[in-house]
């Protein structure tokens, strides 16, 4: 596995983390939402993994499988950031007096809005789906080698 994919990945594993993070505070995050950013995160952990098997095994289809995976990593950290940056812009929007009524009366601030936290769902999902298919076909394969070299 190449340094780049393993940074790139890790990288943006870390901003659906920190995204993830949000949630737990006093933003409010959809359940949508907040599924899409587990089920990428845990489909970005199983890639590593996944590639640093075959990197251990000197395997070829590594390279096949960077190539198919890293512009949708790309694609992926793109809508994570615009995504983020659109949130800061609408937070600095919000009248200051506003959210302090809503940090006294300790409400959720809704930072996120509704209709950009289903679009980014939307493409996350796309995205997810995308690795799946990536990796499925080889996946078996890496299984098969897994258990021989367990065994």
């Amino acid at each position: 596995m190449t340094t780049e994919m393993h940074i790139t990945i890790s990288l943006l594993s870390e901003k659906l983390q920190n995204l993830l993070g949000l949630a737990k505070g006093r933003f409010l995050i959809f359940p949508g939402l907040r599924n899409s950013l587990h089920v990428a995160i845990n489909e970005l952990k199983l890639i590593l993994s996944f590639l640093e098997v075959e990197a251990k095994n000197n395997t070829s289809s590594g390279n096949s499988l960077h190539a198919r995976i890293l512009p949708n990593v790309y694609f992926a950290e793109h809508i994570t950031d615009v995504f983020l940056l659109n949130a800061n812009i609408t937070r600095s929007r919000s009248d200051s007096v506003s959210a302090v009524c809503q940090i006294i009366l300790q409400k959720p601030l809704m930072v996120f809005p509704p209709r950009s936290q289903v679009q980014f769902t939307t493409k996350m999902k796309k995205i997810v789906n995308h690795f799946k298919a990536s990796y499925g076909e080889l996946a078996d394969w890496l299984e098969v080698l897994d258990n021989l070299h367990c065994n």
